[in-house]
């Protein structure tokens, strides 16, 4: 009991609370979705959003005082009552609760963007399987999606109309055509900081661990920079020295760090990049990049073990720019074999592999003119 009580008042106080009435707006974002302000229209968005780590009290009391009970699908749906919108939408767009609403509000446009690039050993798709076990309906209006072989693996748990844009947050940032691009290469970092299991955590970056020194020794016999961009900057300087020493903790010194307010702006500036299997490299093809995948990392999520393959639920076969072998001559023989080739050579050669994974939306067009049709109606 008090071991309850105690993780009960622990979430309590990590959150913080808001006293403010949200007023009426044919807007409302759902959980963590601030980015999406960067193209919504600021006069039809409710200023309150529905966040997990915020209480707004008002509602909270609303909602207790109708249903009796607190959960997060209650207030959720109080939310949407008081602020009244002709559109929910979010860009957390693996939140199985999300899902559940249009149920409660058929009248109301519900619209969900994908954020990140999505594995059947990640995610959500263990919820979305469960609750097609359990017969719990699920639906929304639309889904803007990376690709069609992700758009249908989905409709195959909840009803959508899909729209294919490819990445908001890439499509936002302008290509930049730079002449002469550094040749060094660009590793593509995913670490993060342990927040639950430690071994899961260290089972997921086991793969960094035996793949960079590789990459770095190829680096130092070919004359090359190893640079990785880092995932966190100064601005948090508690996460950016646990990166420095992961990486320091394995690799021989021989290699550069780098991290710009702007990733695309990074990405651009780059002729080869390499990548396991982060967001960051599938939307830098989309840029027009040279990216080399090594997607062959283990995860492990309650007590299973699944490896994610390039470019799921797409199947892929002979794929000549994702290796899923960790050896060192092999991958000595595919980098020497990606490197030489000039990007028209390339792309020409791989084209054909990834030219329908991800999409290239700039401003999100398509998003725009979603939101002002679904408000006309």
């Amino acid at each position: 009991m008090l071991k309850k009580l105690n993780y009960f008042l622990k979430k309590l106080f990590e959150k913080s609370y808001s006293f403010k009435i949200p007023s009426q707006s044919s807007i409302l974002l759902y959980r963590h979705s601030r980015e999406l302000e960067k193209t919504l229209n600021k006069h039809d968005l409710s200023k309150l959003i529905i966040d997990r780590r915020e209480i707004n009290l008002f509602i909270l009391i609303v909602t207790f005082f109708f249903t009796g009970k607190i959960s997060f699908i209650n207030y959720v749906k109080t939310f949407i009552k008081v602020v009244n919108p002709k559109i929910v939408i979010t860009f957390i767009d693996n939140d199985i609760n999300f899902y559940k609403l249009k149920n409660f509000y058929p009248n109301k446009y519900f619209i969900a963007v994908q954020n990140g690039y999505r594995f059947l050993g990640r995610d959500f798709f263990g919820d979305l399987k469960n609750a097609k076990k359990n017969k719990i309906s699920l639906k929304i209006d639309y889904y803007l999606c990376f690709n069609r072989f992700y758009s249908d693996y989905c409709k195959k748990f909840f009803k959508f109309s899909s729209i294919l844009h490819g990445s908001y947050r890439n499509n936002l940032n302008r290509i930049k055509k730079i002449k002469r691009l550094k040749k060094d290469l660009l590793f593509i970092s995913q670490y993060y900081p342990a927040t639950n299991s430690t071994n899961e955590h260290s089972i997921f970056y086991s793969l960094e661990k035996k793949l960079l020194p590789i990459i770095e020794e190829y680096c130092f016999k070919n004359k090359l920079n190893l640079i990785i961009m880092l995932r966190n900057g100064k601005e948090n300087i508690k996460r950016h020295n646990s990166e420095m020493k992961f990486y320091n903790s394995f690799l021989n010194g021989k290699f550069k760090a780098t991290k710009e307010k702007n990733n695309y702006n990074l990405l651009d500036k780059y002729q080869n990049i390499i990548c396991i299997d982060s967001t960051l490299g599938y939307e830098a093809l989309a840029r027009n990049k040279k990216v080399l995948f090594f997607h062959n990392r283990t995860i492990k999520h309650n007590n299973r073990y699944f490896k994610d393959l390039f470019g799921w639920p797409k199947p892929i076969n002979d794929c000549q720019f994702s290796l899923n072998r960790i050896e060192r001559k092999t991958i000595h023989k595919f980098l020497n074999k990606n490197l030489k080739l000039n990007y028209r050579k390339w792309f020409m050669l791989n084209n054909k592999y990834f030219n329908d994974l991800i999409f290239y939306d700039y401003k999100n067009k398509q998003l725009t003119k979603l939101i002002n049709e679904c408000l006309k109606k």
